[in-house]
């Protein structure tokens, strides 16, 4: 953001923004010489996501527990990664019959459109256990002005992640693509990096 870079973080109710010197491995103070800002938002508990979208900066963020059904995505509107964020609300929760404890995301548009996927875990139903999650890709929608609609869960067939999910359209392309991409940077990196993918089935994918 005008030439800088920025990095978000921060776990158990508290997040922090900081900014990156060129190097990449140490940051900078802020005019004040502060190493750090609060950014911390309502209901803010872990897994921040900060994007820019028509000039608009988005930041995300997971609220509640993991080892709750009440797990869920909420979010914040602003002018630019320095906020100041007007709160939102929660786009990503319970829905049953689907799952429960969706959070942890992240999210993504395809290069040259205006696309927005979400990527992120929760718990199908019926669940076994408080560690048993499963990782899901759904469409992101935008209203007129501005503000992300609420996420559907979807909920369709699902093999062989070498080719995409089994399902229509934008899920399939989304996973190929970023399945293609990753295997280039594998391809192409000089150093041995140990990297498996795995089908549902639990099946190792070379």
């Amino acid at each position: 953001w005008k030439g800088a870079w920025y990095m978000v973080y921060g776990g158990w109710d508290r997040c922090t923004l900081v900014r990156l010197a060129p190097d990449f491995k140490s940051i900078l103070p802020w005019p004040d010489g502060s190493l750090w800002r609060d950014l911390t938002q309502p209901g803010y508990k872990e897994g921040p996501v900060m994007f820019e979208r028509k000039g608009v900066w988005y930041f995300m963020y997971s609220s509640g527990s993991w080892t709750r059904d009440d797990y869920c995505i909420k979010y914040c509107m602003g002018p630019s990664p320095l906020g100041p964020f007007a709160y939102k609300g929660k786009i990503l929760g319970i829905q049953r019959p689907i799952a429960t404890g969706a959070g942890h995301h992240s999210v993504l548009c395809l290069p040259g459109t205006d696309d927005w996927f979400i990527c992120y875990h929760r718990r199908p139903i019926p669940n076994l256990g408080k560690s048993h999650r499963v990782v899901c890709l759904d469409r992101m929608r935008f209203s007129s002005d501005g503000s992300i609609l609420p996420v559907v869960m979807t909920d369709g067939e699902r093999r062989d992640c070498s080719n995409g999910l089994q399902a229509e359209g934008h899920v399939r392309l989304v996973v190929d693509r970023i399945l293609d991409n990753v295997r280039k940077i594998r391809s192409a990196d000089s150093v041995a990096v140990p990297m498996a993918f795995w089908d549902f089935d639990g099946t190792i994918i070379k």
